[in-house]
């Protein structure tokens, strides 16, 4: 079976949703994916008429106000650890939300699995999309990845529904647990890039950098990336972006290099995110355990091409739009040659990821179809999806 069942804005009704969002760290979005994708629906869905409350995770919500562009806000506490600050975050927004009027919870991860019951008890839908397969993520070690998985399996069986932005993913949720989920994929802006502020960044020249952007976990494979970059003999830098407030050993890994190309710049958001990625000579994919990427899909919306890690969730976007390595010594390093010598081929390749991203992947269908959706969870209308 692959991927099941989809939906369209044709099962759209006329009167008001009560929607809540939970697994945001923060809103607007200064973080990652998530944030950017539960920004983008919730701000769609109010512009379609709908009540949207936001929960957000106190450590990372700088604007301590309750309404954002006709947003809800809910500020939730947690306890600052990596083993437990999901967990706590999930539990604390899942107990609060029960008590809510939300008619239907989107949930964007497996955390808090166990509580996604909760809700339901008092008539609600929920829905899971598991965003990716966490527990593969190294920084849990052993214990931390099989709380996770048993999470993810709850999540699995308690979850009125589940959404998932990967065609992959939603093959696995049926190969592991015989459910049908519901193929939504996220989206990008190409208009967002084609009007990039100028880059303003010291060192760094339009067309005279290879840019990665991740958080820096041993996953995303930056320590890769820089090991390849350090055997090409060019004038090009290399721009690694992105930060995690758990990764510090791994951090000290990467600042180890001595290549004086390479630059590694933290975190970087907004305007300055645009820009960087619209003036790239290259962008670098190194994600292998997620879903549908954020940072790929706008990477393409943003014409750049594109040199990905070769896993079924980056070529299920990607498709033939761009180049594939592989993590064998010297793979990458000679598909950056390639790419340097090949510059006819590098604009070749953008112009077709964009074109991609344009007919795939609209924000404006991400939307309609999570719409769909809840309005079909709603009036009991979800033939097919276990709900």
């Amino acid at each position: 079976m692959s991927g099941g069942p989809s939906v369209d804005g044709s099962e759209r009704g006329k009167e008001r949703l009560r929607v809540a969002i939970l697994g945001a760290r923060c809103l607007p979005a200064t973080y990652g994916g998530t944030e950017t994708f539960t920004e983008v629906l919730a701000t769609g869905l109010v512009a379609r008429g709908h009540e949207v409350t936001v929960y957000c995770c106190s450590p990372y919500q700088e604007d301590r106000s309750l309404n954002y562009k006709g947003i809800r806000r809910v500020i939730v506490p947690t306890i600052r650890l990596a083993s437990m600050e999901k967990f706590v975050y999930a539990a604390l927004s899942f107990l609060h939300v029960s008590a809510s009027s939300a008619d239907v919870i989107l949930m964007n991860q497996v955390g808090g699995g166990p509580f996604c019951v909760v809700p339901r008890i008092f008539g609600k839908k929920v829905v899971i999309n598991p965003d990716g397969l966490d527990w593969k993520r190294t920084r849990w070690g052993w214990v931390g990845s099989t709380v996770l998985k048993l999470f993810e399996r709850i999540s699995a069986v308690g979850a009125s529904c589940i959404a998932a932005d990967s065609q992959a993913i939603a093959e696995y949720t049926w190969k592991n647990y015989k459910r049908r989920a519901v193929y939504i994929p996220y989206g990008a802006n190409p208009a967002q890039f084609a009007a990039a502020d100028p880059l303003d960044m010291e060192g760094l020249r339009p067309n005279e950098y290879i840019v990665q952007i991740c958080r820096m976990e041993p996953e995303n494979n930056a320590h890769l990336v820089i090991r390849e970059f350090e055997q090409v003999k060019t004038g090009m830098g290399l721009a690694i972006v992105g930060g995690s407030p758990y990764s510090h050993k791994y951090g000290e890994v990467l600042r180890s290099t001595k290549d004086a190309r390479i630059r590694l710049l933290g975190g970087i958001y907004g305007a300055r995110y645009r820009a960087l990625m619209k003036n790239a000579f290259v962008y670098i994919h190194g994600h292998e355990v997620g879903g549908t990427n954020p940072v790929l899909l706008d990477a393409m919306a943003a014409g750049q091409c594109i040199i990905a890690l070769d896993v079924p969730f980056n070529r299920e976007v990607l498709a033939d739009a761009g180049l594939y390595f592989t993590k064998t010594d010297g793979d990458l390093s000679s598909k950056v040659r390639y790419i340097l010598e090949h510059p006819e081929e590098r604009d070749l390749y953008g112009e077709k990821a964009k074109q991609r991203v344009k007919e795939m992947f609209p924000w404006s269908r991400t939307i309609s179809e999570h719409e769909a959706l809840f309005f079909k969870l709603v009036h009991k209308t979800t033939e097919g999806l276990d709900g």
